[in-house]
C-alpha cells in the first residue's frame, strides 16, 4: 500500500508495473520517484482515477526527462572540442610541405617573392602588403597574381 492510505489503495506493485511500462523505459524510476512526491503532496481525494492520473503524469514525466536529457546531449555534443589530434605523419608531411612551398618561394625572383611571402606566408592584407612595400594595392594584385603563375608549374613538380 502507500505509505499514506488515505491518498489511495493503490499498492506499489501497480505503480512498479507502470514504471517498467514500454512507454517508460529507462527514465521511468526518475520519473516514478519525481511523481510519488508530487502525488503524495496532493490533498486526498483530489484524485479520482489514481491509477489513470499515474499513468498520465508518469508519461508526462518520462516525456520531459527524456526531452531534457536529450536536449543536455545535444548541448554537450557542441560544447565538446575535436580530440581528434593529427598523427606523427600528418605532422611531417605537413611540415615537409610547408618546407616545400617556403623553398619554392624564395626561389622567386623580385618583386613576386617579396610580394608572394608577405601576402600568404606572413598573412597580411593586400592593403598592408602595399603600404609595406610603397606600391599600389592594383600593382601588388597584379604582382600576387603573376607570382602564383610562377609558382604552379613549380610546385607540381614537388607534388
Amino acid at each position: 500500500m502507500l505509505p499514506y492510505s488515505e491518498h489511495s489503495t493503490v499498492d506499489a506493485n501497480r505503480l512498479a508495473a507502470l514504471v517498467h511500462a514500454p512507454f517508460v523505459r529507462t527514465d521511468g524510476e526518475d520519473a516514478a520517484q519525481d511523481l510519488w512526491l508530487t502525488y503524495l503532496d496532493l490533498s486526498p481525494g483530489r484524485v479520482q482515477n489514481v491509477v489513470g492520473w499515474l499513468r498520465r503524469s508518469l508519461r508526462r514525466r518520462t516525456h520531459l526527462l527524456r526531452r531534457r536529457n536529450r536536449l543536455r546531449r545535444e548541448r554537450e555534443r557542441r560544447a565538446a572540442r575535436s580530440e581528434e589530434l593529427p598523427s606523427v605523419l600528418e605532422g611531417l608531411a605537413l611540415d615537409s610541405l610547408r618546407h616545400a612551398v617556403t623553398a619554392t618561394v624564395l626561389e622567386l625572383g623580385e618583386p613576386y617573392r617579396e610580394v608572394i611571402r608577405l601576402r600568404f606566408l606572413e598573412e597580411q592584407e593586400i592593403e598592408e602588403v602595399a603600404r609595406r612595400l610603397g606600391r599600389s594595392p592594383a600593382t601588388v594584385r597584379s604582382q600576387i597574381r603573376r607570382g602564383l603563375a610562377h609558382l604552379r608549374p613549380r610546385l607540381a613538380a614537388h607534388a
